[in-house]
């Protein structure tokens, strides 16, 4: 959430949330500016969770949810800014899927990293050319934040 806060705008991006759990991060998004916000979940429990916190927020018209993964979503799909607070290996099996999906001059925020993650999701952001940004540490766990350079893009 800080880091999500941290960025200098999200006027009227698009909003990729994945493995959303209670929809907070995406409903962040939207309450900061986001123009909509797609979120994914693969437990049911979450997407049900998920639906009845942005119709509590009134963000539901914002905010699309789904139960799966990226595979449901178009490999032309594009967001300004992807937000993944999940395990590492995740990260990592997905890297190629996320880094197609940002937007050039989009940003990544992958936050709830184990600390003994960390390293092995830097190395896949690397590969796929992604700039590191910024990361920060709390207790065990590590959120790192990436740019797919490109267009100008306000980060942070």
């Amino acid at each position: 959430m800080e880091a999500l806060e941290r960025l200098d705008s999200l006027e009227n991006m698009s909003v990729l949330d994945m493995g959303t759990g209670t929809g907070i991060l995406a409903i962040a998004a939207i309450f900061l500016g986001a123009r909509n916000a797609v979120a994914f979940d693969i437990d049911g429990d979450a997407v049900r969770t998920c639906h009845r916190n942005a119709s509590l927020n009134q963000v539901h018209e914002r905010l699309t949810v789904f139960r799966g993964n990226l595979d449901a979503l178009s490999t032309a799909s594009r967001f300004d800014l992807i937000l993944a607070n999940i395990h590492g290996d995740i990260i990592i099996n997905w890297a190629h899927r996320l880094a197609d999906a940002v937007r050039e001059g989009g940003n990544l925020i992958l936050s709830g990293l184990d600390y003994t993650d960390s390293r092995p999701v830097k190395v896949a952001m690397n590969e796929h050319r992604l700039e590191e940004i910024s990361v920060a540490f709390l207790e065990k766990f590590v959120t790192q934040v990436w740019r797919r350079p490109g267009r100008d893009r306000k980060g942070l």
